[in-house]
């Protein structure tokens, strides 16, 4: 991960986890919390965003081609089964 990723980087990634992984009204909180978080661990952005990829996935914007083709795949298999 990009040791220089700025603020604004940082809170665009964490409103789009936030954004496929919660709806109104906690989605509205999480992200008014953005600004805390990142005062909170400012200087350790890359750690932070690991766990938070770690606990809800990265966003579509962050996976690479292969990736999203695998959550994709893996999509299409949870609909066959439901």
């Amino acid at each position: 991960m990009n040791d220089e990723m700025s603020r604004d980087e940082v809170s665009e990634i964490l409103e789009a986890i936030y954004k496929e992984n919660f709806e109104m009204p906690e989605l509205r909180d999480r992200i008014a919390n953005i600004p805390k978080i990142l005062d909170k661990y400012e200087g350790k952005w890359d750690g932070m965003l690991e766990s938070a990829y770690k606990k809800f996935g990265k966003p579509a914007s962050q996976l690479s081609g292969e990736e999203a083709e695998e959550v994709a795949e893996e999509e299409e298999d949870q609909e066959k089964y439901q």
